[in-house]
């Protein structure tokens, strides 16, 4: 797109402008999270708007930034407080489930879940995915793009669960 002058911005540019935007997201997440962590977690209850509101930007935030550790925070958070003022099943819902399994299966791939917890992040990775591919199959059908992509979704989930389950246990009986 041409600039005021009417010529194209050079690339070089773009990119400066796009690195100094991550920036400045990078640098609001931290705030925003003492926040959470701190001051209204004393002051404010859990399913407050404002706690809604803070996490709905923790999470876009960290889509932006590619950032699936602090999407697995944000999407479960969020969970714990929709749950307490959302009707089980809602697509929003769905949504959160979704944003926490496909979070948790990418810590695991990238090894960024501690040995001792992989399991466990793998339980969550399959039940949130399982929840989400539920919840959408009833509200938009079987046949449904987005209920055939969560499906696929926690199969892989499952297969890769049942994998590493078969593979501790070999592991552990052939120490």
């Amino acid at each position: 797109m041409p600039g005021r002058s009417g010529a194209a911005p050079d690339d070089a540019a773009v990119d400066a402008g796009l690195a100094a935007r991550m920036m400045n997201l990078r640098l609001s997440v931290s705030p925003l999270r003492s926040l959470l962590e701190g001051e209204m977690r004393a002051e404010v209850h859990p399913a407050h708007w404002l706690v809604h509101d803070c996490l709905a930007a923790l999470i876009q935030a960290a889509r932006a930034l590619d950032d699936p550790g602090l999407l697995a925070y944000a999407s479960l958070r969020l969970i714990n407080a929709r749950e307490e003022v959302l009707p089980l099943g809602t697509l929003g819902l769905a949504a959160l489930y979704a944003s926490h399994g496909s979070a948790m299966l990418r810590l695991f791939k990238a090894g960024r879940v501690p040995q001792a917890a992989e399991t466990e992040a793998l339980r969550q990775a399959e039940q949130a995915l399982a929840a989400a591919c539920r919840i959408r199959k009833c509200c938009l059908g079987d046949e449904h793009p987005l209920a055939q992509l969560t499906a696929k979704a926690h199969a892989d989930a499952l297969r890769r669960r049942r994998e590493y389950t078969k593979a501790r246990r070999h592991q552990a009986a052939s120490e």
